[in-house]
């Protein structure tokens, strides 16, 4: 297992808490290729439209096998909305860990969190439009 998989919860929300409280988030996701959780702010549309086309073509070509919004995650006091992936032959224990419901099926889901609902929804709106 890589480094990040390894540590603790507290690690995994420490990590996910700074890019909501210090960089003011509006989309947080598990890189699979890196292995950390990443971010991207309310300026850089451009890039979060990219991400969502990208994710679209994936479930068209069948890497992406399964998608769904998945159930409230609080980090330290912040409501988290996540739109869930499941790629082909890909795990996420980060996700499992933050998730803290132990549910086997947080291993196959990445996800993609929303700091409101409403971003949620047009996310997950835009990639069922677009797959």
């Amino acid at each position: 297992m890589d480094a990040i998989e390894t540590i603790s919860l507290e690690q995994h929300e420490n990590i996910i808490d700074a890019w909501v409280k210090e960089k003011d988030a509006v989309m947080i996701y598990w890189h699979h290729f890196l292995k950390v959780w990443d971010y991207l702010l309310a300026c850089d549309e451009e890039i979060i439209n990219g991400e969502m086309i990208k994710l679209a073509n994936l479930i068209r070509i069948g890497m992406i096998v399964n998608v769904r919004m998945g159930l409230v995650v609080d980090v330290k006091g912040t409501q988290l909305y996540p739109v869930e992936f499941e790629f082909k032959d890909k795990l996420c224990p980060a996700y499992f860990v933050v998730a803290k419901r132990g549910l086997i099926d947080h291993l196959h889901m990445t996800p993609y969190f929303f700091r409101s609902e409403d971003k949620r929804h047009e996310f997950y709106n835009f990639i069922h439009e677009h797959s």
